[in-house]
């Protein structure tokens, strides 16, 4: 996992956040609807990958209600990877 410093973290304090080694900061997050017409797979499908863990997603705000999830493009290309 990478190490990344926050913003928010006190002065002379580092707080600490994990990330996924294959993480880009380049990615782009691309909504279940968007990586569903990239694998040619039905939205749904998509959600209940979400769930079962077998798609990394991020949430993005802070909505209680219903939490916007997206998807970065480089977990859309393991995934194609992982299946071809």
């Amino acid at each position: 996992m990478d190490r990344t410093a926050r913003s928010d973290s006190p002065v002379g304090a580092e707080a600490v956040i994990d990330t996924p080694a294959y993480y880009d900061p380049n990615d782009l997050l691309l909504t279940p609807q968007e990586v569903a017409r990239r694998l040619s797979i039905n939205r749904e499908t998509v959600y209940l990958w979400m769930r079962k863990g077998v798609i990394h997603y991020v949430t993005v705000g802070q909505g209680r209600r219903r939490p916007r999830k997206r998807i970065r493009t480089s977990e859309v290309a393991r995934q194609l990877r992982e299946s071809a």
